[in-house]
């Protein structure tokens, strides 16, 4: 909302503007006030021969009418001297007695004759006809309004334009040329709009009407509004040109530069009281997407209310252009990885993610990123989007709880980012834990596999058969049907194994010992080794049969070694079967019991050694 006064200065101009009789809002206002104006439309002007009747004689041949306005109109005209043709603009014949509108034309010829610049139509000459009215003679401009080419993007004019923003653009700089000039002679147009500019058939582009300019030495106090209202500055509903400088101007081109973009000038309204409201508020304006950032920015500099935050010239605002133009094409590979990134961001969210996608998706929005920074530095969306680019990519790795591909990521954001530092140093925690974890399950279900040297286990257990084999056979051969074999004697042959059983445990540690199965084994063995011998220990201090003592140890080892079995392998149980086997024929002929040994020995070592190897060939338990 406006405060007071400001709502009051809208109503007053508004009142002033329909007092002046407003017709339309895209009309240029003439200053009608005569005053300090009168008798300059008649004073010193050379009587031109003119002639509408084709006199041959005659300096100048009107033609037909080629252009109006809303005080003159443009003839086709032929001059004779020179055999050319150019244009004559003099007054509309309703205006033909108002020395107002003689004296605007008189003063629009000066001060376009005094801008001799490739952007200014060339003023051949200012004169009066045989009637006294005033004219002015001028280059004849074979090309086209600015504004049908707004209009119609179809014209035949722009057939072989590639770029159509470029091309505008282009004409909008040239504009900047003839206003830089007309600043430097001290000339403020007013009324800078592409109604006023002419392109021509070759690419040269005319900024026209300069009858609304201001000239400070033509300055009188009682100055009206002048201008466009539909792209008039702030400071110009003033009245005076007092706050008129370049920088209004400025804010025509900006104005001018809005309607390239947008299609419309930056005040169109229904309403004068609508359109003054604008220009009041003349805040900054929200482009769409669409519009390109520097150029949107550039407009609302160049609108700005406070005439001091503008450009400070029209080359200023040409500048800014040609860095726009100079920086496209990073734009442009701006655009198309910022379309690649939406798709990667709506990719990375999606629950059925394809990571050959993303990956895809990933390298090509960095890439296209990377090209426009490769081209301009400062290009802020490829600065924000590579960014947001490797955040999308980072998060996605983390989801995944790919430590590698998030650590490769990280290192590759332009600007450190805390959070997700911190994210994959937990994750790479938690990765370590979870190694550890695996570590110790294999570990364990290595120091559990049965398969661990198991073909050590089989070497030995045939060596060990063998031997305790040859022993019972021997041990038959000095004590027949076992008499006067006493418990010391097998006491010393049980240890004497047991011994010996260390030492090759020992020889063998790194296989035999290295796992907790392993080690289990061994320690069975020892086991039934010492209980053997304590049996006979026993039945030596109780005077028993020796033939009850080797029953025992039958019995004994085929409780532990099918107990064994149990829990590690049935080809065990086998085993522990053999032996109890061999107690119970023991038991039934004593006086062979030295032979049954022998045999369950080599029986029992034999399917171990086959059990092991077995277990080793195919790893099933």
């Amino acid at each position: 909302m406006h405060a007071p006064s400001d709502r009051k200065a809208i109503q007053h101009t508004v009142l002033m503007l329909e007092a002046l009789g407003v017709v339309a809002l895209d009309e240029t206002l003439p200053a009608l006030d005569a005053e300090g104006r009168r008798g300059h439309a008649h004073a010193a002007l050379l009587q031109l021969d003119v002639a509408e009747d084709g006199a041959e004689d005659a300096s100048y041949a009107l033609g037909p009418v080629i252009g109006e306005g809303g005080m003159g109109v443009v003839h086709l005209a032929h001059e004779r001297s020179l055999g050319r043709e150019v244009a004559i603009k003099r007054l509309r014949p309703e205006l033909r007695d108002n020395e107002v509108a003689a004296t605007l034309l008189v003063e629009e010829a000066m001060v376009t004759g005094a801008l001799e610049h490739p952007n200014v139509v060339p003023i051949h000459a200012v004169g009066a006809d045989q009637s006294g009215q005033p004219l002015m003679v001028m280059k004849r401009l074979d090309g086209v309004s600015w504004r049908r080419l707004l209009a119609e993007p179809e014209h035949p004019r722009l057939d072989e334009v590639a770029d159509p923003l470029r091309f505008h653009l282009e004409v909008l700089m040239q504009v900047c040329n003839a206003l830089h000039y007309a600043h430097s002679r001290g000339v403020v147009h007013r009324d800078v709009k592409p109604e006023n500019v002419v392109v021509g058939s070759y690419g040269e582009v005319y900024l026209l009407d300069w009858g609304a300019a201001f000239v400070p030495s033509r300055h009188r106090a009682s100055e009206a509004i002048v201008g466009t209202l539909a792209y008039m500055a702030p400071e110009m509903l003033r009245g005076s040109g007092d706050f008129v400088t370049p920088r209004t101007d400025v804010y025509l081109l900006g104005a001018t530069l809005h309607e390239v973009l947008t299609g419309s000038p930056p005040h169109a309204a229904e309403t004068i009281d609508d359109a003054v409201l604008s220009i009041h508020r003349s805040g900054a304006v929200i482009y769409p997407v669409t519009v390109p950032a520097e150029l949107a920015q550039l407009c609302v500099a160049a609108m700005n209310r406070d005439v001091d935050l503008r450009p400070e010239s029209a080359s200023s605002f040409k500048d800014a252009i040609e860095r726009y133009l100079d920086h496209r094409g990073s734009h442009e590979l701006a655009a198309a990885a910022t379309d690649r990134l939406r798709q990667l961001v709506e990719h990375c969210g999606a629950e059925d993610v394809d990571g050959a996608v993303v990956t895809r998706l990933y390298i090509e929005c960095t890439f296209g990123f990377r090209q426009a920074l490769s081209s301009w530095q400062q290009n802020e969306a490829a600065i924000v989007g590579l960014q947001r680019c490797g955040e999308a990519m980072l998060r996605f790795e983390l989801d995944r709880k790919n430590l590698e591909g998030a650590r490769a990521t990280l290192e590759q954001l332009p600007k450190p980012s805390p959070e997700l530092a911190a994210a994959v140093d937990d994750l790479a925690r938690e990765r370590e834990a979870e190694g550890r974890e695996v570590e110790r399950l294999r570990d364990i279900a290595r120091q559990q596999d049965p398969t661990t040297a198991s073909g050590a286990r089989a070497s030995s257990a045939v060596v060990t058969g063998v031997v305790l084999a040859a022993l019972f056979v021997a041990l038959a051969e000095v004590y027949p049907e076992a008499s006067g074999l006493s418990h010391r004697t097998i006491v010393y042959v049980t240890v004497s194994l047991g011994v010996a059983l260390v030492g090759g445990a020992y020889a063998m540690r790194e296989s035999l010992l290295a796992t907790r199965v392993n080690r289990y084994l061994s320690a069975a063995v020892f086991a039934i080794t010492a209980t053997c011998a304590l049996v006979h220990v026993a039945g030596d201090l109780m005077s028993a049969p020796v033939a009850y003592g080797l029953v025992a140890d039958l019995l004994v080892s085929g409780a532990v070694v099918a107990t064994v079995g149990l829990n590690l392998h049935t080809g065990l149980v086998v085993v522990g079967g053999v032996y109890l086997a061999g107690a119970v024929a023991a038991g039934l002929f004593p006086t062979r019991v030295l032979e049954v040994m022998a045999l369950v020995f080599l029986v029992s070592h034999v399917v171990v050694a086959f059990t092991w190897r077995r277990l080793g060939a195919t790893g099933n338990v």
